[in-house]
């Protein structure tokens, strides 16, 4: 099993034990989250921009459901899941802004994260932009 594969089924381990019984993950994205999400390239490089990038970034999992969607911290620096960050019904509004990227380049999203005040910010990696385009076609076909 891969790294990838590994810290995923961390990430829906953590997810699901919050999750009640017969629910099935249908997508996990990974992601980058806060407020200077946009930035989160340029604060790797060097000792001050990775301890300045670790306390504003996020790395975040976001495990979605039938009926659930938990979002799932991870470390900003190996990218290990650490503890669940927030945990409600799904809310087929929780996605917007979605900006899929062309080739190799960052996509973005808006995310209302059960139970926070705002929006958050998202930057998806490219790796990841299979899952954010399955995320956002499940959430708006549960809209139609």
């Amino acid at each position: 099993m891969s790294s990838k594969q590994q810290r995923t089924q961390a990430a829906i381990d953590i997810a699901m034990s919050q999750i009640p019984a017969g629910q099935v993950p249908k997508v996990v994205v990974r992601a980058t989250a806060g407020p200077a999400a946009g930035q989160a390239a340029a604060t790797n490089f060097g000792l001050l921009g990775g301890l300045l990038g670790g306390r504003v970034v996020k790395d975040v999992y976001i495990v979605l459901t039938a009926d659930w969607m938990a979002v799932v911290q991870a470390s900003w620096f190996s990218g290990k899941p650490n503890a669940l960050l927030a945990f409600g019904a799904r809310d087929a509004n929780a996605l917007s802004d979605v900006k899929i990227g062309r080739g190799r380049t960052f996509s973005g999203a808006v995310l209302r994260i059960p139970g926070a005040e705002k929006p958050t910010r998202l930057k998806v990696h490219p790796g990841w932009k299979k899952e954010l385009e399955a995320f956002a076609a499940d959430l708006s076909s549960a809209r139609a």
